[in-house]
């Protein structure tokens, strides 16, 4: 079957009075056949294209030259034509696009859940969807009121920009010296950015609505949005293969375009942006901090030596409230005979020399621990504690350094090195 919207414009010396021409399959050609062949799928034939510029028809740049009424010359007339071939319908489709009323009959069905079930198939070998786009591009630095081109085709909106001599007309006349739009997009994904196919399983369409033909044309125009945030990363780095480089990546023809490649910043997964600022001031900022950490005793010791208002007395007990010095001095008050180093200076650790035996835990009472030092480790000038001979004072020592003893050989108790 041939349809007649305008003949085809000639190409090599040939050209045809129709503009399209499908296939008619029969009932008993499907029957025959029985699926042993490949399985059907919607044919998005060839599309035409009729272009206009400064509201006359673009010959040059069209594919068909349009009937009389189809073409206004203020947008870009495209023809979409959908054959649906061997797709079986489980119901019928009223969508204009993919109208389906011919029922199969009793020569095909199958049987489902609940029973036996009839399809449908197209009317049309093919059905003609026919879209007009109007192209628009603004500049706001531009005064008001002529911030934007007037709405028409592709055509118009370049050549309004290759007119201009500024630098930001440059760019743009660059930018959109290939224009996206929903003929690229059905030119070239074909039957597979159908929106209708993510309900199609085999040879068997699920049931469309009847606004179908909307929901595959707002399907497309979202792919020339994304098409476009694509084309402008792709504008600077090309194709990702090489080999469409010298057919399908126009290079930057002008000083203007040629910087806009070279300083484009695109928020991409692939990579991570990180400021060398930012990070050094980080690592110097980190490390200040952590050695003033570290010095800012020592220093406050010579700044406080350097000051005859800061008496001696107050910087030692200063120094002598650290947490380990505080240790030592709980030992040395007990009475403990061990020699000591490291008990003034800043972050200075006092230690005993090898050997040298401290205060033990005295757990008699749980809620109340503290530390006694045994007889063996108390120094000879200690003060005098009045002995107990009672058997009950000795016995209450054995309990309290019991936990912190092994008996010997002989019986006697000896007493953990604490510096081991």
């Amino acid at each position: 079957m041939r349809y007649f919207y305008g003949p085809r414009i000639p190409s090599k010396g040939a050209g045809f009075n129709y503009t399209y021409e499908a296939e008619i399959r029969s009932h008993e050609q499907f029957l025959f056949e029985n699926l042993t062949t490949s399985l059907p799928d919607y044919d998005l034939g060839s599309m035409t294209l009729a272009c206009s510029y400064n509201g006359s028809f673009l010959p040059d740049q069209s594919s068909f030259i349009p009937t009389e009424g189809l073409f206004d010359g203020d947008g870009d007339v495209a023809l979409f034509f959908l054959s649906a071939n061997d797709i079986l319908y489980s119901k019928e489709i009223n969508d204009d696009w993919y109208a389906a009323h011919r029922p199969m009959g009793q020569d095909y069905q199958s049987s489902t859940a609940t029973g036996q079930a009839s399809y449908y198939l197209a009317d049309e070998p093919a059905a003609v969807l026919g879209c007009k786009s109007q192209f628009q591009a603004c500049d706001l630095n531009l005064a008001a009121g002529q911030q934007c081109s007037a709405p028409g085709g592709s055509y118009d909106v370049v050549y309004s920009h290759l007119q201009r001599t500024d630098k930001r007309g440059k760019v743009l006349a660059w930018i959109l010296g290939a224009p996206k739009s929903i003929f690229d997009v059905a030119i070239s994904l074909r039957s597979s950015s159908l929106a209708s196919r993510y309900t199609l399983r085999q040879n068997i369409q699920v049931g469309l609505p009847d606004n179908q033909w909307q929901l595959d044309v707002e399907n497309w125009h979202n792919i020339v949005l994304a098409g476009i945030q694509g084309g402008v990363v792709d504008s600077a780095t090309g194709p990702s293969d090489a080999d469409m480089l010298k057919y399908f990546w126009r290079r930057p023809d002008s000083d203007e375009a040629s910087y806009l490649c070279k300083n484009q910043k695109v928020i991409s997964t692939a990579y991570q942006n990180f400021s060398v600022l930012g990070l050094c001031l980080i690592l110097i900022l980190g490390s200040l901090i952590v050695g003033l950490e570290y010095s800012i005793e020592a220093i406050i010791t010579i700044v406080e030596s350097r000051f005859r208002n800061v008496t001696k007395y107050a910087r030692l007990e200063w120094l002598a409230n650290d947490v380990l010095q505080t240790q030592r001095l709980a030992h040395e008050e007990l009475g403990v005979d061990a020699t000591w180093a490291g008990c003034a200076g800043v972050r200075a650790v006092p230690v005993t020399e090898k050997g040298q035996m401290l205060a033990v835990l005295d757990i008699r009472d749980p809620k109340h621990p503290r530390l006694q030092a045994p007889e063996e480790v108390l120094a000879p000038t200690a003060t005098a504690v009045e002995e107990e001979t009672t058997g009950t004072a000795m016995s209450m020592e054995k309990e309290a350094l019991e936990p912190y003893s092994s008996a010997s050989d002989d019986g006697t108790a000896k007493l953990y090195d604490l510096n081991k």
